[in-house]
């Protein structure tokens, strides 16, 4: 039976939303060797090694010109929010008010501010604070200049989905009991 005005795509990879119009970004940091930017357990924001996937709005929730917000394509209920100087996935459940989700889910973006060909994310709800890989854990950070590995662990690439690196999910022979797996 076919319904008027009813379809589903199948997006190409790097796309998504109902008719494929979305692109998602991913956001790896240039320390050795690089992470990504995601969450394994929960909403905590930490180093990953599978591409996490973001949509990027720009402007940012807060309306700034020359911000950004992330948007996650698996939740998109949920942004990546500095809260607490933690860095996390939030949702607007989560804040008395929407002005201050906005602002806690809105970054400046900053290129070459500590590395060439880089880009860093100062929080829009505290200044001069950057998120920053603090050991696998992403947090909010200023740089008070104690810290030698500050610039490189406060640095990160936006890659496109074309720039992320294909990873065979089956190659681990996850499926049990004589199962096959099909990497998608």
């Amino acid at each position: 039976e076919d319904r008027l005005d009813a379809y589903a795509c199948d997006c190409a990879p790097g796309y998504t939303d109902t008719d494929c119009s979305t692109e998602y970004v991913t956001i790896r940091s240039l320390t050795t060797p690089p992470y990504y930017c995601g969450t394994e357990d929960g909403d905590n924001v930490s180093s990953v090694t599978t591409p996490y996937r973001f949509i990027m709005i720009s402007p940012g929730l807060n309306g700034e010109n020359g911000t950004v917000s992330f948007q996650s394509v698996d939740d998109p209920s949920k942004y990546l929010c500095a809260a607490n100087n933690t860095v996390k996935l939030c949702d607007r459940d989560e804040f008395d008010d929407v002005a201050m989700f906005n602002c806690a889910s809105t970054f400046s973006m900053r290129e070459d501010q500590f590395l060439n060909n880089s880009v860093a994310f100062e929080s829009c709800a505290s200044p001069d604070h950057f998120i920053h890989n603090d050991n696998g854990t992403f947090v909010l950070e200023e740089d008070d200049g104690t810290d030698d590995s500050f610039p490189e662990n406060a640095s990160f690439d936006i890659i496109s989905p074309e720039d992320i690196p294909a990873i065979n999910e089956c190659e681990s022979n996850p499926c049990q009991n004589g199962g096959t797996c099909e990497d998608r």
